[in-house]
């Protein structure tokens, strides 16, 4: 008996119930929700923004700069999201179909307008082309960017 009693005072283990480890770490909990369409306009615009702020970044030419901002047209209330070269910005006067160009500039399957703004439009797509294919960052960009768009696109369909 004597030597089982000996061994139990030697433990150097603490016991279970006193074990910080055990106690302290929280339990994960994973909730999977669906996103609301606000919500996935919000990343869509966002993963916007962020290729073309790349885009920015490694472009040869300022004049192919896209910016984006809100813009409520004159005698509406709406704002539109609304991404824009500078070359379309500094042409005047703008033209109806320039101002077209710029309400749906996220869809690129679009064909430029006709005009002197066909030329730059059609050069500045074909940087964009370019770079996209030189640069993996901008690849990942556009993968983003057409998840995100499909997910939003998806959305709104229901």
């Amino acid at each position: 008996m004597l030597a089982f009693a000996s061994a139990g005072v030697c433990q150097t283990e603490p016991a279970p119930e006193n074990d910080p480890t055990a106690s302290d770490t929280p339990e994960e909990i994973t909730v999977y929700g669906k996103k609301t369409i606000m919500t996935l306009r919000r990343e869509f615009y966002m993963a916007q923004e962020n290729l073309f702020t790349l885009f920015n970044s490694l472009n040869s030419d300022d004049q192919y700069d896209i910016e984006c901002e809100y813009v409520t047209p004159l005698g509406g209330r709406k704002k539109y999201h609304v991404c824009t070269p500078k070359f379309v910005r500094l042409f005047e006067p703008l033209p109806n179909a320039a101002w077209d160009m710029m309400m749906d500039t996220a869809d690129v399957s679009r064909p430029p307008p006709p005009g002197p703004l066909q030329e730059k439009h059609e050069l500045l797509w074909k940087e964009m082309a370019a770079l996209v294919l030189k640069h993996p960052e901008m690849q990942q960009a556009v993968s983003d960017l057409s998840k995100v768009k499909a997910e939003y696109d998806a959305a709104r369909q229901e």
